[in-house]
């Protein structure tokens, strides 16, 4: 449904939210943001199509590069969703906040949504003949096989 794009006897198999697509809006955004996190992010997400994709990546590869203080004051303070006063006691503050989804919660921990996938992979293992075993105190997957 995506193969839309033709021209004369060329049918290009691309879709607007490709790879292709992301990467190179995301190197026009490095190129242009100069830098700069807000302007990166800015030129990635304005760039359209699949937007979150090259916006995370950028803004994340100039945290990296930068660090915390490259980031700007600014750009901290548009990000902040927990007030000022808040307390982290835990690492990444152990809460995915949802700004987006209306049919989930608008907090949860990040650890029950680790307990969570793990009890689902677990389950997933054990109804397709794998098992968990304790080696050395620590718990190990052994995955079924159809590879003798």
């Amino acid at each position: 449904k995506y193969y839309a794009y033709k021209r004369g006897s060329v049918e290009a198999p691309v879709s607007v939210v490709s790879s292709l697509v992301n990467g190179l809006t995301g190197m026009m955004a490095i190129l242009y943001g100069e830098g700069d996190y807000i302007k990166t992010v800015g030129i990635a997400t304005s760039a359209g199509y699949d937007c979150d994709n090259q916006a995370a990546t950028t803004g994340g590869l100039i945290g990296v590069l930068r660090g915390m203080s490259g980031i700007g004051e600014e750009a901290v303070e548009l990000m902040t969703t927990m007030p000022k006063w808040y307390d982290w006691d835990k690492p990444f503050n152990d809460m995915y906040v949802n700004m987006t989804r209306d049919e989930i919660a608008l907090r949860t921990p990040i650890s029950e949504m680790v307990r969570r996938t793990v009890a689902v992979a677990e389950e997933a293992i054990r109804s397709n003949g794998g098992r968990m075993e304790l080696r050395d105190g620590e718990i190990v997957y052994v995955i079924a096989s159809d590879v003798p």
